[in-house]
């Protein structure tokens, strides 16, 4: 009789566990069906790569829902904890969890513009005319020559905001103009720009103005091949800069002839008349080459501590880089073949 009553006991076991989880379903589909929070919209940024754990967690902590961990429990059940969408967001609570969650799924309310490291004003315009953000060819370049507002930075600047508006992904509403996408460039800027702590640098770029250190960081994104060899190639044209020796960047080269890169540079190019040549102009270009990113001013503000003055490309996305002239031609002799971009010219022995 004992034998018989096992399989019955497991059958018992059984059911109520079955029985409690139709149960905790039917709880949690109850609670994701009752409406929670404030009677007033709220706006709510969830970055790229937010995992859902920190996602439900920023939902309840801005009070959009009343608890993350049956949040994540009821987007895991419904099946769509791996399609939720980073972005900017209007939740017009009160909401139930259900709404939310299918709000996630739409995606943000704005639309997303993403400006790459080291992209020029002409290519970011491309992409706005791209992208529909303006319909007017030469709009953007326009506003970004006009002055910049006094304490949208926390220093002033010059001329206008070229070099300044912050490669980033940004979310816009439809219909926003060139003002707006120009000044969230800037904030953004700045709220690098601080978080850098520029008063804390390196004595080679400590007399250098922030538009001076745009400049050379601009140079440094186009010129590095990875963000490791940032620092190198910034205490390269700092140590340059210290002796008075001429910077001698291929991208400012390129920079002066139109954003030409998609060949080798000739001896003519090197030639071209420009202040933006600093093959034949001592010290910085006028300004920047296009907008760098934050490792590359933050290279500039803490580059390597030391006495490179050359450097050249190795072919393996990397650059070796030589403290003397002799050392930098035998390893131009080694290495320069395998650069399908190498300068053409008699002189690139002293090229960088």
């Amino acid at each position: 009789m004992r034998r018989r009553r096992f399989p019955t006991v497991f059958v018992v076991i059984l059911l109520a566990c079955v029985a409690l989880g139709f149960s905790a379903r039917f709880a949690l589909w109850s609670w994701a069906g009752k409406s929670f929070g404030p009677a007033a919209p709220m706006e709510l940024t969830i970055a790229s790569g937010t995992s859902l754990r920190e996602m439900s967690g920023q939902l309840h902590s801005s009070g959009v829902i009343d608890n993350a961990f049956r949040f994540r429990i009821y987007s895991f059940l419904a099946g769509k904890q791996n399609v939720l969408r980073a972005g900017q967001y209007r939740f017009r609570t009160p909401m139930t969890p259900h709404q939310v969650l299918e709000e996630l799924l739409k995606g943000s309310f704005q639309s997303r513009l993403t400006i790459p490291e080291g992209w020029t004003e002409m290519r970011i315009e491309g992409a706005l005319l791209q992208d529909g953000w303006i319909s007017d060819p030469g709009q953007w370049i326009r506003a970004v020559a006009e002055p910049v507002v006094a304490g949208t930075l926390d220093f002033a600047l010059p001329a206008g905001a070229e070099g300044f508006c912050f490669p980033d992904t940004y979310f816009f509403e439809p219909g926003a103009g060139v003002g707006d996408i120009r000044n969230s460039m800037l904030r953004q800027f700045g709220k690098i720009w601080r978080e850098l702590d520029p008063d804390r640098r390196d004595p080679r770029s400590l007399a250098m103005s922030p538009v001076e250190v745009v400049i050379l960081a601009s140079m440094i994104q186009l010129e590095a091949r990875n963000l490791q060899e940032m620092a190198d190639i910034a205490s390269v044209y700092l140590n340059r800069l210290k002796i008075g020796m001429k910077l001698q960047c291929c991208a400012t080269i390129r920079h002066a002839l139109g954003e030409v890169w998609d060949r080798p540079l000739t001896k003519e190019d090197m030639s071209v008349d420009s202040p933006y040549n600093t093959y034949r102009v001592a010290g910085l270009p006028p300004g920047p080459i296009g907008n760098p990113g934050r490792h590359a001013i933050e290279a500039v503000l803490r580059p390597s501590l030391t006495t490179y003055l050359y450097y050249v490309y190795k072919g393996d996305q990397t650059h070796q880089f030589s403290e003397t002239y002799e050392e930098h031609l035998e390893a131009v002799r080694r290495f320069r073949s395998n650069d399908p971009m190498a300068e053409l010219t008699s002189e690139a022995a002293g090229n960088l």
